[in-house]
């Protein structure tokens, strides 16, 4: 059994080979040109909206449009951050296994895997603004700002605690022919089996994280130590998802 050291330093072995890094290049590109061309294209309907509210000019009517569009826009960034995470783990996941990627074979996965990515990225989301506002709203009520800093203590002390156990849930959507709620329970299962390896890999990576985020400081090697840092930590989630699948003998 490997260490949680142990995948971290196959990890950066694994993402200093060249399908690795040019797997990277190809992500950081497709992200960029994909996220400018959507930006472009919500500000184009953006500009349109307003003209045709601002001919309309009903404040219903231009509150309902604002929400409506609000919600659009919130869909489409889920979608694209769905379709980003398969290509990457996918692709990742076939340098792993073989030694190199396949476009193609990544290009199906997204087609039969982007809907119960996205439904599990909005599930995680309801859970997360759901613990929050549990966690967060009644301390605040009950002893106004000292409260609401207590409460968000508190749940950070939660989200460390329970991150063990929702970590697995990614990989298992996109790996495995599950759904969202499926992959869900599958990586709860894996977390709670495996809940002290999994803590001590957080541990592992909010310090490399903290490093990274100070390097990150220093102009022009932030954008190298960014690129190089998602390809590895790609390499970690991966490795210790299949560690904790062998661990757990699922």
């Amino acid at each position: 059994m490997k260490s949680p050291i142990d995948i971290m330093q196959e990890s950066f072995s694994l993402s200093m080979r060249k399908p690795s890094l040019l797997y990277g290049l190809m992500y950081f590109g497709l992200s960029i040109v994909i996220s400018l061309g959507a930006a472009v294209l919500g500000f184009i309907i953006g500009i349109i909206g307003v003209f045709m509210l601002a001919a309309i000019n009903i404040a219903y009517v231009t509150l309902a449009a604002i929400a409506l569009g609000v919600l659009i826009l919130i869909i489409a960034l889920i979608i694209l951050q769905a379709l980003f995470d398969i290509f990457f783990y996918r692709g990742i996941d076939q340098i792993r296994k073989t030694g190199n990627y396949d476009i193609g074979e990544v290009r199906k996965q997204i087609k039969s895997r982007i809907l119960p990515t996205t439904f599990l990225i909005i599930l995680v989301i309801l859970i997360v603004i759901l613990s929050m506002a549990i966690v967060i709203i009644p301390p605040f009520l009950l002893f106004n700002e000292l409260g609401l800093l207590a409460g968000i203590l508190i749940y950070l002390i939660v989200v460390l605690f329970a991150a063990p156990l929702l970590m697995m849930a990614t990989p298992s959507v996109i790996l495995e022919n599950v759904g969202a709620i499926q992959a869900l329970g599958r990586g709860i299962r894996l977390g709670t089996r495996n809940y002290l390896f999994n803590l001590g890999g957080i541990a592992l990576l909010m310090v490399l994280t903290f490093i990274v985020v100070i390097l990150s400081l220093i102009p022009l090697i932030n954008i190298l130590v960014s690129f190089f840092m998602t390809i590895v930590f790609t390499h970690y989630l991966l490795g210790m998802y299949e560690e904790n699948r062998q661990r757990a003998r699922l």
